[in-house]
């Protein structure tokens, strides 16, 4: 799903175009920020979320990480311990069921999608060349809340928990063995900041 870059290029344009049409018709905001937990975890990060309705938006992300070293290690999703480069990309829909106008703090449901591909350069001494890849896709329920300030600032706290699946080289035996002896289950904790307009 959403393989090559021209065709995932394409389905984020098309997504972004409709959202923004459907803000402008609905009078509602467009928020860009990040996750802060991400970069803290050595990832270069940035969102974009587009009102639907009222109570309703759709959110896409992206963001790169090179090589493995970071203040901050993946302690939620195993990831490789050492590789070159990083890709991530997720796209979900949230909910603020309930939620009034004027009122700062909103309850969050919602559904997300996420890909990470790592990659690293294979050496003659493995006895192969080129590169290897190592890729993990997830679909996840979220929950969480969402703090507006009158200044157009947010700041939301997210929980999120689904199915995993892994597929590629692992690059290091410890990645292997956790990944092969581990649940097929996604953990994820965000702490993500927006400005609105």
């Amino acid at each position: 799903m959403f393989r090559g870059p021209k065709i995932r290029t394409a389905f984020l344009m098309l997504l972004l175009a409709f959202g923004h049409l459907s803000c402008m018709a609905q009078n509602r905001r467009v928020g860009v920020g990040a996750d802060g937990l991400l970069w803290a975890a050595g990832w270069s990060h940035a969102q974009v979320s587009f009102c639907l309705a009222e109570e309703l938006q759709i959110q896409c992300g992206a963001g790169t990480l090179r090589a493995s070293a970071s203040p901050v290690s993946s302690l939620l999703r195993p990831r490789p311990g050492s590789f070159d480069r990083a890709g991530l990309f997720t796209i979900g829909i949230r909910a603020n069921p309930g939620s009034q106008s004027g009122r700062p703090l909103r309850a969050i449901i919602g559904m997300e999608w996420a890909a990470e591909t790592y990659v690293k350069h294979a050496i003659a001494e493995w006895g192969a060349f080129g590169t290897m890849k190592w890729s993990r896709r997830d679909l996840r329920l979220l929950a969480g809340a969402e703090w507006l300030g009158p200044s157009g600032l947010g700041v939301s706290i997210i929980f999120g928990l689904g199915h995993s699946g892994t597929a590629g080289e692992g690059f290091d035996a410890d990645l292997t063995r956790r990944v092969e002896h581990g649940p097929d289950v996604t953990r994820m904790f965000g702490v993500e900041l927006a400005r609105w307009f």
